[in-house]
């Protein structure tokens, strides 16, 4: 017999994930077509704080490149960042249950 606890949760996962892919495309609608972004772009793409950003970056945890003392962000490495952040979020989830 199934356990409808188990279905739940796993229902509940699959809209997640649909709820975080929406996002994802609304955000990509919203940007320019923009290739390299700033901090501030880059900011507002991920819906992070420029100070988590440059936590990341420092750490080497997000694509990123300097020029001068700027940051800049090539917009599909994060998009691809992003995504692969959120599968990895997702399994984890999904390993704990």
């Amino acid at each position: 017999m199934i356990n409808p606890f188990e279905h739940l949760n796993q229902s509940l996962c699959e809209i997640l994930q649909a709820i975080m892919n929406l996002t994802i495309e609304v955000r990509q609608l919203r940007m320019s077509d923009k290739e390299y972004l700033n901090i501030d772009e880059a900011s507002k793409l991920l819906s992070l704080t420029k100070k988590t950003i440059h936590n990341f970056t420092s750490q080497g945890k997000i694509p990123h490149f300097k020029k001068g003392k700027r940051l800049y962000f090539e917009r599909q490495k994060l998009l691809e960042w992003l995504t692969a952040e959120r599968n990895a979020f997702n399994s984890k989830k999904k390993n704990k249950v």
